[in-house]
């Protein structure tokens, strides 16, 4: 079993993500309409059985009461 503390077996590396600013007007909107959908995927990675289904018409009224509440355009 590998020591998970152990770093010569394993290949770390690093992202240098550089500060950002979101004050200009677009970056704002482009954030308020940013969405994530778990079925917008490729066919052999998409959710399956029934639970799931019901969970698409939970995650789709969710998103439409919260678009209303901050008073965003669909």
């Amino acid at each position: 079993m590998v020591d998970p503390s152990s770093r010569e077996n394993s290949a770390a590396g690093k992202i240098a993500i550089p500060r950002q600013s979101f004050l200009a007007q677009n970056q704002l909107y482009d954030c308020e309409h940013m969405v994530f959908n778990p079925w917008n995927c490729l066919p052999e990675h998409r959710l399956l059985g029934s639970i799931n289904r019901m969970c698409l018409a939970v995650y789709l009224a969710s998103r439409q009461a919260r678009r209303k509440l901050n008073m965003v355009a669909p």
